[in-house]
């Protein structure tokens, strides 16, 4: 598959981001190691700070980043340098009505698979950055032709198959595809190119009986249509709740109870804290 040219001319993610990302890879990391690779990008150094003595995460005065990964761990801060790089790269698409709902299905679907993170057997904060990459080829469209893709989503009342349908018939792709395109030429693990691609279709597994039931690609499909039942769905209406389609790719082992309203109250604090601490993309 090769990245059209509207691709290969957006604006990189900010380095760090993604040398940070592979760092985590290495399980012998350590925090001065990762203080030391977030302290030679300055101006980002100083909006984890801003961020970390906000409201959202404060208990206590932090001046340094070495205080904050005391304070948060290394997985979440890098969450945290993911949302902040993701604002920076969405800053293009600023104007653009529908940036705020796609922006808000990001984080809906990040906090879902944050929830449900322990049901798969995975880092909360590792099925964050998933969930709050997971439509990363939607944010490519708007950065790259903020006016015609806003268009599409404000105006076309479809499913999320016609919607691809229609994003291929306006840019030859459509958005889990720009999303893997994206994530490989941003050098983003493995793991993080398939579940942009195949969120909307999760593939079957082979690393043995119900291994795709335990994907991070099932976990975020699980998040992202969970977000879309709940209200925060990045275009159209706002899917039926049934939790029964979702069966397939949840691990035969959980046990959870569904409360529709919890959930969508535990969403909406987290998108008006997040907000609120400075990580918006819009007015």
């Amino acid at each position: 598959m090769v990245a059209p040219s509207f691709l290969r001319n957006l604006p990189p993610l900010p380095a760090i981001a993604t040398r940070l990302l592979r760092l985590l890879g290495n399980e012998d990391v350590s925090f001065l190691e990762v203080a030391n690779l977030l302290r030679s990008d300055a101006a980002l150094s100083a909006e984890v700070l801003r961020i970390v003595n906000s409201p959202l995460f404060a208990t206590r005065r932090v001046d340094s980043i070495l205080q904050a990964l005391s304070l948060l761990g290394v997985e979440r801060l890098n969450s945290l340098v993911m949302m902040l790089s993701l604002c920076k790269f969405l800053a293009p698409a600023a104007n653009s009505a529908a940036l705020r709902c796609c922006w808000h299905h990001n984080l809906a679907c990040a906090t879902l698979c944050n929830h449900l993170a322990r049901q798969y057997g995975r880092s909360r904060d590792t099925a964050y950055t998933a969930g709050l990459l997971h439509d990363i080829g939607r944010l490519a469209f708007l950065v790259a032709e903020p006016e015609r893709y806003n268009e599409l989503l404000l105006t076309t009342e479809v499913g999320a198959d016609e919607l691809r349908a229609y994003e291929r018939a306006m840019f030859g792709l459509d958005h889990c595809e720009a999303g893997w395109l994206l994530a490989e030429s941003w050098g983003l693990p493995e793991e993080i190119r398939e579940l942009a691609l195949h969120h909307h279709d999760v593939q079957t597994g082979h690393d043995g009986p119900g291994a795709e039931r335990r994907s991070m690609t099932s976990l975020v499909h699980v998040g992202c249509s969970i977000a879309d039942m709940l209200g925060f769905q990045a275009a159209g209406a706002s899917a039926p709740w049934d939790m029964a389609q979702l069966q397939p790719w949840m691990p035969s082992s959980a046990q959870l109870v569904w409360y529709p309203e919890e959930l969508t109250c535990l969403v909406a604090e987290r998108i008006n804290a997040l907000e609120c601490a400075g990580c918006a993309v819009a007015a």
